[in-house]
């Protein structure tokens, strides 16, 4: 097991594909943002270099204490998980499976 690498938050980008090579730095990183801002926003990725790439969508929030998830997954009322739920990146609506035409 790899120690956990002490982060500061802006040093954490979990955004960053490189950011997820490293076990010890992603629980650092856990870690302070459980301690500093447990309810986290991140820019999505620009993942513009590949041509089929979507351009970016408006960020995500990433709940790391778990209280947090507990209490949001008892309120879907008030804490939704709609069109980027299972991925980062979200697909336009005209890629989508489920979408007309």
């Amino acid at each position: 097991m790899e120690p956990n690498e002490a982060l500061a938050l802006d040093e954490i980008d979990l955004s960053d594909m490189e950011f997820w090579g490293c076990l010890g730095r992603a629980r650092g990183a856990f870690a302070t943002l459980r301690r500093e801002r447990p309810i986290a926003f991140f820019e999505d990725p620009d993942a513009s270099a590949s041509p089929l790439a979507p351009p970016p969508g408006p960020g995500y929030r990433v709940l790391t204490r778990y209280a947090d998830v507990a209490e949001a997954s008892r309120h879907p009322e008030t804490y939704r998980s709609g069109q980027g739920a299972v991925s980062i990146i979200d697909l336009p609506p005209k890629w989508s499976s489920t979408s007309p035409g």
